[in-house]
């Protein structure tokens, strides 16, 4: 029992850092857990020894230690983009109220790897494995901008093949729109491969910036007028940004499996 409580203090301990104030005195640690200051040094002194910490001998202030680094890679390296994405999916679901689908280049087509639906009576939903393509609508169009140059022209010299009155076929306006993409960081559409679907898309980016993936929300078109757009974009953004954040050290190949 005294191990399981030694346990449940480090951890304790441990959810105090955030990345808004990676570094804490122990007067803090005392302070926000409630425990002795003898028993919460002994609890650092600890996790300091095992690398869980590690202490600034000049200000004797704490911060996350090197072994939590090594931890967290070997748990993201076991894990798919798809379910670290999960959790950040479903923030963007709860802010939106809208469908939330990560989408990913596959055979030169977007492809929905992962998907959550709103819970909304008008939505949009379609299942994992849907394959669209890379110039039709916000996701995939966003992953078309991202794309080598050389990829990109491979996509815009194929034929295109027009599925709402509102797909984009003209290889020049692509053009403009991917700048557009690449400059503003996002993307969206209306109408473009479904009828009357309205979608916002941001990309999320792995080791050295590669975009791997689209993180986007899409629904009933009368939801996307340019407020809820940028509302959307937000939500899309700071989630996209933490996920980003959580897989900076892993290349594409090893988040998809490759």
């Amino acid at each position: 029992m005294g191990m399981l409580q030694t346990l449940l203090r480090a951890s304790e301990v441990l959810e105090l850092f955030r990345p808004e104030r990676p570094e804490l005195a122990l007067s803090d640690i005392v302070r926000e857990t409630g425990l002795s200051k003898t028993v919460a040094h002994r609890i650092c002194a600890t996790l300091t020894r095992v690398r869980l910490l590690h202490q600034d001998h000049r200000t004797r202030r704490y911060r996350c230690g090197t072994r939590l680094l090594e931890l967290a890679e070997t748990v993201l390296s076991g894990l798919s983009l798809r379910s670290i994405a999960m959790p950040f999916m479903t923030e963007v679901l709860e802010a939106t109220g809208e469908s939330v689908f990560l989408n990913i280049v596959s055979d030169m087509q977007s492809v929905c790897i992962e998907a959550l639906h709103s819970p909304q009576v008008l939505k949009l939903t379609y299942g994992v494995g849907r394959h669209t393509p890379l110039y039709a609508g916000a996701p995939a169009r966003l992953l078309l901008a991202f794309l080598p140059e050389q990829e990109q022209e491979r996509v815009l010299a194929l034929p295109f093949a027009s599925f709402t009155p509102a797909t984009v076929t003209d290889p020049s306006r692509l053009r403009s729109m991917l700048d557009t993409i690449r400059r503003e960081g996002w993307a969206w559409s209306i109408g473009e491969f479904t009828p009357h679907v309205g979608a916002v898309s941001v990309p999320v980016r792995c080791a050295g910036g590669e975009v791997v993936a689209a993180l986007s929300v899409a629904g009933v078109e009368t939801r996307y007028e340019a407020q809820s757009r940028e509302a959307y974009r937000s939500a899309l953004a700071a989630a996209a940004g933490r996920l980003g954040e959580v897989i900076r050290h892993l290349d594409r190949r090893a988040l998809l499996g490759m």
